[in-house]
């Protein structure tokens, strides 16, 4: 039988520094990013085929990403899913058509958070969007737009992307 060892470090306070929601997400067809862990950097880090990229722009406090381990005992299993829920505002031609596509494809995706920290999702399989919904609003402010969730399946917590990437992002729509 063999034995499962673990290395623990233990977590420190931190400043009081941080805070929520992410900033701008882009996405790319999983199989042309081609995810994978880089080699040669400790910690490993979450690199792909960047040009494959292609940057979604939201509005502050309409996107986030949540990670939630999950282990069953008697299974001996444990995995993760992370939630990456964004809204687009603004109901258009464009956006549905955008909606379509990303409903019927495979996705890895890149994830700039408000800290400034870049995670890739999509590493082991494709991201895919579990639920979705097109709302007009009732009232004048209410949202109206597109509010997607992609759910990605791994064996571990997301990484962060390789710094030496970063640069590389597309920073505009085309």
């Amino acid at each position: 039988m063999s034995v499962c060892s673990i290395t623990l470090n233990g977590i420190d306070f931190s400043c009081k520094d941080s805070v929520g929601g992410i900033k701008r997400i882009w996405l790319a067809d999983w199989n042309t990013a081609a995810p994978s862990l880089s080699s040669d950097s400790e910690p490993a880090r979450y690199t792909a085929t960047i040009s494959a990229f292609k940057l979604y722009r939201i509005r502050t406090g309409n996107g986030s990403m949540n990670s939630t381990l999950n282990a069953d005992e008697a299974a001996g299993t444990a995995y993760v899913t992370t939630d990456l829920n964004v809204k687009f505002t603004k109901l258009s031609e464009d956006g549905r058509n955008e909606i379509a596509e990303i409903l019927k494809g495979n996705t890895a995706a890149i994830v700039e958070d408000n800290v400034g920290n870049y995670w890739g999702l999509g590493l082991e399989h494709p991201l895919t969007l579990s639920e979705g919904s097109v709302n007009t609003g009732a009232a004048m402010a209410d949202f109206a737009g597109y509010d997607i969730t992609l759910q990605d399946y791994c064996s571990t917590l997301p990484y962060l992307l390789d710094e030496s990437l970063i640069a590389s992002l597309p920073q505009s729509v085309a």
